[in-house]
């Protein structure tokens, strides 16, 4: 059983991290819709628009991944793990798991490399925002993956997974 301490600070991280999908959504909207009517109303729209709607889509992508990791409802290959007997289910999920957050650590290690390159070339997305700020969704993000993936391995499958 989990301390009430480590319940409230992962449902905390769950609510920052739904927080921050749903601002960026909302962002993207309202950046769409008014990149539409200024190109409509005054035949003109900002520059600094769509690098921000690409960056948005970063974030939104990679969010939702967390998100997708932290239910469980992430892209996974179940179809060995069915048809095997307990033990072997459970074999089956934690190296899946183990592999899976392995991947992403790489992920992780590489995008912190593109990180330090973008800082050394100090380019900006909008005047005063530079790129390698807005880039760190990318470590962040797939070192979060992967922890949730370590984490996920020492527990036992989700119940759609015993299902024969």
């Amino acid at each position: 059983m989990r301390a009430p301490f480590f319940e409230r600070l992962l449902r905390g991280l769950h609510q920052v991290e739904d927080g921050l999908l749903a601002v960026a959504l909302g962002l993207l909207v309202l950046l769409s819709v008014g990149q539409i009517f200024a190109r409509m109303a005054f035949d003109a729209g900002g520059v600094w628009i769509e690098p921000s709607m690409r960056l948005l889509i970063l974030w939104l992508a990679m969010l939702g991944a967390l998100a997708a990791t932290r239910d469980g409802r992430h892209i996974a290959i179940d179809v060995l793990p069915r048809l095997l007997p307990p033990l072997g289910k459970r074999i089956a999920w934690a190296s899946g798991q183990v592999f899976a957050a392995l991947i992403c650590a790489l992920m992780a290690w590489g995008s912190v490399d593109l990180v330090l390159l973008e800082r050394e070339s100090a380019s900006e997305v909008v005047s005063g925002v530079s790129l390698w700020v807005a880039l760190l969704i990318l470590p962040a993000g797939f070192s979060l993956m992967s922890l949730r993936m370590l984490v996920a391995a020492m527990l036992p499958p989700p119940a759609e997974h015993n299902v024969a």
